[in-house]
């Protein structure tokens, strides 16, 4: 029988103050958010490395828009498909190392990417953001996981909402960093340099401070410790991790199937507003994007500060109980998928001129922030045991739609006239509202905040052992006789 994930026992009380989860939490904050900045840097110095008219005395690469296109989506080639083998070789041998390795390697390639460039070309290139995505494949089931052996169910809202709060802290490093680092005298080159060199920093830091569990970890105070397991009760995740992950059930769950359905909504209109952003202000609201670098970072510099408000509301509004915690992560994922759908529906119905349309995409972009105390949650509320590896699971097929999304708009948007493009951008609009409001129709009919009756570990090699001893015994009887 289902159990509700989020409701502690009496006995667990509250442990105030700072302790060694308030760290995890910082650690994984700034993994997301170097993570991040490495994935999206390129798109900022992907125009300074192509730029014939640069004179800094850096090398220039002639490369057309059909090859940065497939430079910029190689990264999601390898992403996308280390999803699920991730999740699961983080769910068998913990998230700690898996972390370790995919920052250092991509920070390792960040830095080496401008004297590997000058050699190889852009086949290179291409091949370093496909291991960079295969390493960065490893980042959200690791973090996800992190968070379900560490964060006690009321608090997860606002855990949640912090560590993926680095998402738009990086973004927002990414687009305003890289640029003023491609125009400094350092070059394009630096902009690789420095995230790497910050990826292998936090590397240093993460060594020495992080830990698996609470149990694994030194220096933790009793109270601490007590208060968390207490917390995940029957659900806490054993510090083994040799579990075998239940695919078949997770598979067969409507709660889990709806997780995938508003994660490929999330993403279609995520990397459809980040990567195509400066492409509408350009062409539709003629924006001086060279000019005016920071308008585009605006909408994710209110997502990041949102997400702290958003977390620190959901986590009151459920300690107050006013309604039961399914009821809670369906409101604020509401809010936030058929907010960020009203308001595209609404730029494309109406003209509200330049400086509307930014204001109206960054209310959608900020009601993003919701989905922290939404589905985000509700992968480690269905599952404390194995949420890395629904995370894995919902975050590969969703990033699917990451790909999916720039071809599509590509494919509206191809009309030269003003008024076409205009209509083009309506149409694009209202197809990402649409996709908006399905996933999130799906998530709010099939999810619960439960612990689902998969969560439960099934341990092979004591069940091998279990059935060879029975097998044992029962040929010793046929020996021995009755």
């Amino acid at each position: 029988m289902a159990q509700q994930a989020t409701q502690p026992s009496a006995a667990a009380g509250t442990h105030g103050g700072l302790g060694k989860r308030h760290l995890q939490v910082l650690l994984l904050f700034l993994a997301i958010a170097t993570a991040y900045g490495i994935r999206i840097n390129l798109s900022v110095a992907l125009v300074s490395m192509t730029n014939k008219e640069r004179v800094d005395g850096y090398e220039v690469h002639p490369w057309g828009q059909d090859t940065r296109g497939t430079i910029l989506s190689s990264f999601f080639w390898g992403y996308t498909v280390m999803q699920v083998p991730g999740s699961m070789l983080v769910q068998r041998f913990g998230p700690r190392r898996f972390l370790l390795a995919a920052m250092s390697g991509s920070s390792l390639l960040a830095i080496l990417t401008p004297y590997l460039v000058s050699l190889g070309g852009f086949a290179v290139l291409i091949t370093i953001r496909v291991c960079q995505g295969l390493l960065s494949g490893l980042v959200f089931p690791s973090s996800h996981n992190m968070l379900g052996r560490w964060t006690p169910p009321l608090e997860r809202p606002r855990f949640t909402s912090m560590v993926y709060g680095g998402m738009s802290m990086g973004t927002v490093a990414a687009m305003g960093g890289a640029g003023l680092l491609c125009g400094s005298s350092l070059g394009w080159p630096s902009a690789f340099y420095v995230p790497g060199v910050v990826g292998l920093l936090w590397c240093v830091l993460w060594f020495f401070l992080s830990a698996d569990t609470p149990r694994q970890c030194k220096g933790i105070s009793p109270e601490e410790l007590a208060y968390i397991e207490q917390s995940l009760g029957s659900s806490a995740v054993s510090s083994k991790g040799a579990a075998r992950v239940p695919w078949k059930d997770i598979l067969t769950s409507p709660p889990a199937l709806s997780l995938i359905a508003v994660h490929c909504g999330q993403n279609f209109g995520h990397w459809m507003l980040l990567t195509e952003m400066p492409n509408f202000m350009k062409s539709e609201l003629h924006f001086d994007i060279k000019k005016d670098g920071l308008l585009s970072a605006v909408p994710y510099i209110s997502l990041w500060l949102a997400t702290f408000a958003v977390g620190w509301a959901a986590q009151r509004f459920n300690e107050r109980r006013l309604v039961p915690l399914t009821v809670s992560r369906k409101l604020f994922n509401s809010l936030a998928h058929w907010g960020s759908g009203s308001m595209l529906l609404l730029l494309a119905i109406v003209s509200p001129g330049p400086w509307g349309a930014v204001a109206m995409l960054t209310v959608a972009v900020t009601l993003e922030s919701c989905v922290f105390a939404g589905f985000y949650v509700s992968h480690m509320d269905l599952s404390p045991n194995f949420g890395g590896a629904l995370m894995g699971l919902s975050n590969g097929c969703g990033s699917v739609m990451g790909i999916l999304a720039p071809l599509i708009v590509g494919l509206i948007v191809n009309e030269k006239t003003e008024q076409d493009v205009v209509e083009s951008w309506s149409r694009v609009f209202i197809l990402t509202a649409c996709i908006y409001f399905a996933g999130n129709l799906v998530y709010v009919l099939l999810c619960k905040a439960e612990v689902q009756p998969w969560n439960e570990p099934r341990q092979p090699a004591q069940s091998d052992e279990k059935q060879g001893d029975s097998t044992h015994d029962a040929t010793r009887q046929q020996r021995e006789g009755p």
